[in-house]
């Protein structure tokens, strides 16, 4: 089978949402039908049996960012970005990314428990950083400490791990404060 001749070739494009954010784009080649007739009748309809009439290919997105062509290379790609997000210390936006992942990768993929666990992990580090920042170290160390025992991959959890002494260290010293205080 040979690909349409490009001169009598139309395009259209469909995009579908998925669960989890990312946009699944078909493209779609077909031969145009004036084309497609009239080579039909030159060539007897061997046109028919020898040129594709129609081409789907996908691509997939993630806030107009380009992931893949398939759903688990998808996956991937929004799973490094995760994984980028949060070595910075961005948990929010990291477990979007990773919840992407997770809901845009085929159920038998391989690394569909890592990106769940890793979506999970980040949920909780999240939440840990809001008691951080709002001067709960103590229990903020316990919920970093949580989201690094569930994480399995490596660079999460060392991140996490950094996060829960940083916590501790704080409720340390705001416990060395608070008894100078009572002096």
């Amino acid at each position: 089978m040979f690909n349409t001749p490009e001169f009598v070739a139309k395009y259209k494009h469909n995009d579908e949402p998925l669960p989890g954010g990312v946009t699944k784009r078909t493209l779609i080649r077909k031969m145009n039908t004036a084309a497609r007739l009239t080579l039909g009748i030159a060539t007897r309809g061997i046109s028919e049996v020898l040129f594709k009439t129609k081409e789907e290919s996908y691509k997939y997105y993630y806030k107009n960012r380009y992931l893949g062509t398939t759903e688990n290379e998808a996956a991937q790609a929004a799973y490094t970005k995760g994984v980028e997000l949060c070595k910075q210390g961005k948990f929010r936006n990291a477990e979007k990314w990773f919840n992407a992942a997770y809901q845009t990768c085929t159920s038998d993929y391989e690394n569909e428990e890592t990106f769940r666990n890793s979506r999970h992990a980040t949920q909780i580090a999240t939440s840990a950083w809001k008691l951080y920042d709002s001067g709960r170290f103590r229990k903020a160390a316990v919920k970093f400490q949580k989201a690094s025992n569930l994480s399995s991959v490596s660079t999460l959890a060392d991140k996490f791990s950094q996060c829960k002494d940083t916590a501790t260290n704080q409720a340390k010293q705001q416990g060395d404060e608070s008894s100078e205080d009572e002096s």
